[in-house]
């Protein structure tokens, strides 16, 4: 690879940290030579680079996010405003609803009556949209905390390059012979898109590994929370896995009484798509519960 692409593959790799720090520092209010640091750019140099491999200022990211992040906690859990508030990084409730009012056109308040679907047991997904699926009865599970190494993808779920991401990342487990009996392959769909436009959607493809590593080029590693899950199976294409999750939060979650963590869910994928046919393709959806 010639001295450019190096290059741009570093520059992603640094802006990949920033995002990760973002991410887990939301309620923080982090100043821009922070955030920079992360990213080992100087403060000038960083916010011209970061809006020029993300398409936003590095504060209208973080704005959006906490935005996006409030929308989903007001959907799927009963957590108060104020709470919600606090949580990602605004000081009053008033505060929140401003910003949240500018951007979604409603009231946090008003956001929730329209679109949560476990408010007062009652499910609001539109059948019309999406086909609700048979569900198997889940499994309540503990999962370890998990280190795992991965590649991010922006775009819509259903995007065909989002493949591109799992073969970088298999081809550098691979020369590196990092698979055994251990190892899961894991996808986390860290945003709703319902609520984040595709072209902002956030998937990171993830191989677990034994311990934390330190990684060259689009790779990074990170850890993949633990906790109590409920887990789910579905069994069919990837392409169906859009209803499948409707299913599980527009009919099992409202009559479940389970209150849902502010954490992603897991996809695990059970069986290589490469060599199974659609139809058989297993994967486990482990959905986190407090």
């Amino acid at each position: 690879m010639n001295n450019e692409g190096q290059t741009t593959i570093d520059y992603k790799r640094r802006i990949t940290r920033v995002l990760i720090y973002i991410n887990e520092h939301l309620a923080e209010n982090v100043e821009l030579s922070e955030i920079a640091a992360v990213s080992c750019f100087s403060p000038f140099h960083f916010h011209r680079i970061f809006k020029a491999l993300t398409g936003e200022a590095v504060f209208e990211y973080i704005a959006r996010l906490r935005l996006e992040t409030a929308a989903r906690m007001l959907r799927y859990t009963h957590e108060p405003v104020n709470s919600i508030a606090w949580q990602v990084g605004y000081e009053t409730h008033s505060s929140l609803t401003k910003a949240f009012r500018k951007q979604f056109g409603v009231s946090p308040s008003k956001f929730r009556t329209l679109n949560s679907p476990i408010r007062d047991n009652i499910i609001s997904i539109n059948p019309l949209k999406c086909k609700m699926m048979k569900l198997e009865k889940p499994e309540m599970i503990v999962r370890e905390e998990k280190d795992c190494l991965f590649v991010e993808h922006i775009g819509a779920y259903n995007a065909a390059n989002c493949g591109d991401v799992w073969q970088t990342l298999w081809k550098y487990v691979e020369e590196n012979n990092l698979c055994n009996q251990q190892t899961e392959v894991i996808g986390l769909a860290l945003d709703d898109p319902d609520i984040t436009k595709p072209e902002n959607c956030r998937y990171d493809a993830c191989i677990t590994v034994d311990k934390p590593m330190k990684t060259t080029g689009e790779i990074g590693c990170k850890k993949i929370p633990g906790g109590l899950f409920v887990k789910f199976t579905y069994k069919g294409p990837y392409t169906k896995l859009s209803d499948f999750y409707q299913s599980v939060y527009g009919e099992w979650l409202p009559k479940s009484g389970q209150r849902l963590r502010d954490c992603p869910c897991i996809e695990k994928y059970v069986n290589n798509p490469q060599t199974t046919p659609p139809e058989e393709l297993i994967t486990e959806l482990w959905l986190p519960i407090e």
